[in-house]
């Protein structure tokens, strides 16, 4: 029984456990260790209803007090709660958590495919330079452990786009720019916009120096453009894509400002393949709006 709990394996578990109750009643160990699994089984259970349901902030405290009761040693369930923890602060949006849990997730189970996958994917919408390297570690590690020709594929598609928006992490960001994360919603990144146009707006600036209105000015085009672009559907997907802002108007443009594409992926295709991995878990659309749903990008329950 203390086997099988400690592979994951609950109900089995439970079975061995009422035969020895049933031959002994007084087995205190097997008494406790029953205890033990029907509340951590309540827990979890509530926490994945909270998650399906959309209720994040209580899928998030059910997952933390799953993980109080959870005995240290259950490495493999206690991956699972950290990681469904990590989807659930996706789903929030929350990307510096969501990584932190997939962290300890793999430290604890460093098999764990779905926590590189996810990693990777919150690590993109950061989007720095650093962040980038590790989304390419990850997804390079995922490829060592998966299994089917379709999953090689699916990764080889998410590690070029890492590899191409590394590339793109030293150059003016756009989302940066206006102080949005990259999975911004339409109405975020108006928001956003609309506060920084009227901080720098030059009709603000009459009171400084000349060199704070050149900044101003130089910063008040930068938003501008920013918010040109991401506010514009095709615009931003092909922004998103790789394509330089100055070229974004060019419709023969590539990424990075190369001919040819990526290896012969059509790019809309390799676009929403990219959008479905790095918003998955959460099923959101960027023009607002919940998920859950049928947890695009592969979230499963543990």
């Amino acid at each position: 029984a203390q086997c099988l709990f400690y592979q994951s394996s609950l109900e089995d578990a439970m079975k061995h456990l009422r035969q020895i109750l049933n031959g002994d009643p007084d087995n205190t160990q097997a008494f406790q260790l029953v205890k033990t699994i029907r509340q951590l089984k309540k827990i979890k259970e509530d926490a994945d209803q909270a998650y399906k349901s959309r209720q994040y902030d209580s899928a998030v405290l059910l997952y933390t007090n799953a993980l109080e009761v959870c005995p240290k040693a259950n490495v493999a369930f206690c991956a699972k709660l950290f990681f469904n923890r990590a989807a659930t602060h996706n789903a929030l949006r929350d990307h510096p958590k969501c990584i932190q849990d997939c962290t300890k997730a793999l430290e604890l189970d460093p098999e764990y495919t779905k926590a590189y996958m996810r990693r990777a994917a919150s690590n993109l919408l950061i989007g720095g330079k650093p962040e980038c390297e590790q989304a390419i570690r990850d997804y390079e590690s995922a490829q060592t452990l998966v299994k089917t020709d379709k999953e090689q594929e699916d990764l080889e598609g998410k590690l070029q786009q890492a590899k191409l928006q590394l590339k793109r992490a030293g150059r003016k960001d756009l989302y940066k720019l206006l102080g949005v994360s990259r999975d911004a919603t339409d109405n975020e990144i108006k928001k956003a916009y609309r506060k920084l146009a009227l901080k720098y707006h030059p009709d603000r600036q009459n009171s400084g120096s000349e060199q704070d209105k050149e900044q101003a000015e130089t910063k008040f085009r930068e938003i501008n453009l920013a918010h040109e672009i991401l506010s514009d559907t095709e615009k931003r997907k092909r922004y998103d894509l790789g394509v330089d802002e100055q070229d974004i108007d060019d419709p023969h443009a590539q990424p990075g400002g190369r001919g040819g594409g990526h290896g012969g992926m059509d790019q809309e295709a390799l676009f929403e393949m990219f959008m479905r991995q790095q918003m998955g878990g959460s099923g959101r659309s960027r023009h607002g709006g919940g998920g859950g749903g049928g947890f695009p990008g592969g979230f499963h329950f543990g």
